[in-house]
């Protein structure tokens, strides 16, 4: 099958990675695809974390690093990339962890967390960046209202 595709993305949670280590055939699977010269990527919806931190949970046993930051497409480097280049984007509020902010911060984006901002209008965009922050989201709504 992978001799028809030149380039093969790789969901992270559940194919590469399951719970907190990577699944045992993955680093060679990983290694024979190369080999053959196949451009390889992985796509997360991890927004919580820069590409750099993602990319350092793909080593194998032996320490090695399985992909590089330019390797990792996540769903916060892309909605950076929507906000920066198509939006244009200056100021926006994001829920999330600093990393997710980070990533925004790089791309010469205000990021200002949910804590530093009062009102939507002060606001380019509004990004929600993780999950498991149901009071926070509580509190977006309100001032959305």
């Amino acid at each position: 099958l992978s001799d028809d595709f030149p380039v093969i993305f790789f969901d992270a949670y559940g194919v590469l990675i399951e719970a907190s280590s990577m699944m045992a055939p993955v680093p060679e699977l990983l290694d024979r695809l190369r080999a053959a010269g196949k451009d390889i990527y992985v796509v997360t919806n991890d927004a919580s974390r820069t590409p750099e931190a993602i990319a350092e949970r793909y080593r194998d046993s032996e320490g090695r690093q399985l992909f590089s930051a330019e390797r990792i497409i996540s769903s916060g480097t892309v909605a950076t990339e929507i906000l920066a280049d198509e939006l244009k984007a200056k100021r926006v509020g994001y829920l999330g962890p600093p990393a997710s902010a980070e990533i925004m911060t790089r791309a010469g984006i205000e990021a200002l967390p949910l804590a530093e901002w009062s009102s939507v209008g002060e606001l380019d965009a509004l990004a929600l960046l993780d999950d498991g922050l149901d009071s926070e989201l509580e509190e977006v709504v309100r001032r959305l209202e």
